[in-house]
């Protein structure tokens, strides 16, 4: 797969000179080595312009190496509301490139999934960028302080190189400048700022989305390179290679998470959800019967957050109930009577060891439908009841999450009692296996040195393929399970012979 291809452009006006950008040379250093650790591990390709003209822009995009593949467009230099100033070719000051040919050129590169133009007032022309169809523009509202301007890019790519989506990458680094630098002196930011004014100023810096796009949000170069475990705790070591690597109609458990595959876009999407303090503190996860909701909880996360988290997995079980299950996840026998009693005890817990939080986790959450408790009628108020009482002030929450998985069946009564509360959630649907996924679990064992010497297992070229294409063409299927019956059968034959 094409790894996606990062273009910094930076353009300077003559040392000694008025418009001369002292920190510029340093953030192009900086840059260079930030995304170059991304480019050796193989997420992102780098092109550097370092005194781009107006035909090395043009041209970076014509190459037939990087046809329809540059995800990021980068410039830092000088800017106005309807132009860039690019390296003048012929030597002296910088050169004009308006954004009336620039702005369509862009937009016409169907690739790109972000231009971000750090120089001074150039949020016209982020706003005509994301109208002409680029999903994500960042510009700048007036003219802006040099370092900051440098220091902002760094904090944000360097997010971005660590494999965080872009929103989340933007909103860390923009966090961080005003953690460091406060909100309250706006002069920190802007350049040549009237300090008389009394006007309430804005973070110079504005991040838009096209309309209609707004899945950029979500976009990252472990996604687009195709290595979306990139970043995360490995498997740690104490787990063995299990007997045998496949389960029949059994699921997979924390044991099986080296022979663990194909589902690696929702162990990232679930792994940043759940240590991301800006996320909401309650994940509903839900897919149709036999989807692998367990088995990706149990073999996928768990073994990459144990060492951080104090994980707490529970069934509901038409004794306890849901509340019974929450009960005891925090180490509680019976329902206190004070309200803020399981907020208070959650964050006890948290308090008391050197782990980040603690992750509660209730599956199989629509059996509160399906087997329902004749000692609890009032089991999902009561429930909701208590989780509104943990997550109710967003100033006190628990480091850690709770985490509720059910088929998809129920998945509009149990989101719409939790909006009811107004419980603050996100939302995971967990898919049907798609072709390529196929192809990772049927390739899974020979996908390293480790699996390959231990289970010797030899796959005929083209035979994923094959699998792939007559479950997906099933599309009532359970694939999941279909698949790993005929696995384990080929894996039993070729353990017979």
């Amino acid at each position: 797969m094409p790894k996606p291809v990062i273009v910094l452009a930076f353009a300077n006006e003559p040392p000694g000179s008025d418009g001369y950008l002292r920190n510029l040379d340093r953030e192009l250093t900086a840059l260079k080595q930030l995304l170059h650790r991304a480019e050796d591990a193989g997420l992102c390709e780098l092109e550097i312009l370092s005194r781009a003209t107006l035909d090395d822009i043009f041209d970076v995009f014509q190459r037939p190496k990087f046809r329809n593949r540059i995800a990021v467009f980068h410039f830092s230099g000088h800017a106005g509301s309807q132009e860039i100033f690019v390296t003048n070719p012929e030597g002296g000051k910088t050169s004009e490139v308006h954004s009336a040919g620039l702005v369509p050129f862009l937009g016409s590169e169907h690739s790109l999934h972000l231009v971000f133009i750090n120089g001074c007032l150039s949020i016209q022309q982020a706003k005509e960028l994301s109208r002409c169809g680029v999903p994500a523009v960042i510009g700048t509202l007036q003219a802006v302080d040099d370092q900051v301007a440098t220091d902002l890019s760094l904090l944000f790519y360097e997010s971005l190189a660590d494999g965080l989506p872009l929103e989340e990458a933007w909103r860390e680094a923009t966090l961080q400048m005003i953690a460091g630098k406060g909100s309250h002196k706006v002069e920190r930011y802007y350049r040549g700022l009237d300090l008389t004014t009394e006007e309430t100023l804005p973070f110079p810096w504005e991040l838009l989305y096209r309309e209609g796009s707004e899945s950029v949000k979500e976009w990252s170069l472990p996604a687009a390179a195709d290595n979306l475990l990139f970043g995360l705790p490995p498997v740690p070591s104490h787990y063995a290679l299990p007997e045998a690597p496949y389960r029949f109609l059994s699921r997979y458990e924390k044991d099986d998470a080296q022979v663990f595959f194909g589902r690696s876009r929702y162990i990232r999407e679930l792994y940043q959800r759940i240590i991301s303090r800006q996320s909401a503190p309650l994940l509903l996860l839900f897919g149709q019967s036999g989807v692998g909701k367990s088995s990706l909880l149990s073999a996928g996360v768990f073994p990459r957050l144990e060492s951080h988290y104090d994980l707490i997995y529970l069934r509901r079980s038409p004794e306890s109930g849901l509340d019974g299950a929450l009960l005891k996840a925090l180490e509680l026998e019976t329902m206190p009577t004070d309200a803020s009693s399981l907020l208070v005890r959650w964050l006890e817990l948290e308090a008391a060891t050197d782990k980040k939080g603690r992750i509660i986790i209730i599956d199989q959450a629509e059996e509160a439908f399906t087997r329902p408790s004749k000692n609890k009628p009032d089991e999902w108020t009561n429930f909701w009841v208590q989780v509104k009482n943990i997550f109710d002030q967003p100033n006190q929450r628990p480091k850690g999450k709770l985490i509720l998985s059910y088929r998809k069946e129920y998945d509009s009564e149990i989101d719409k009692m939790a909006a009811d509360f107004r419980i603050e959630r996100e939302k995971i649907f967990l898919e049907k296996l798609n072709e390529k996924d196929i192809i990772e679990v049927v390739s899974g064992l020979t996908s390293n040195e480790n699996l390959r010497r231990r289970y010797r297992l030899q796959i005929e070229k083209g035979l994923p393929q094959e699998i792939a294409g007559n479950l997906i063409m099933d599309k009532d299927s359970a694939i999941a399970p279909v698949l790993q019956i005929i696995l384990t059968k080929l894996w039993e034959r070729q353990v017979s012979e």
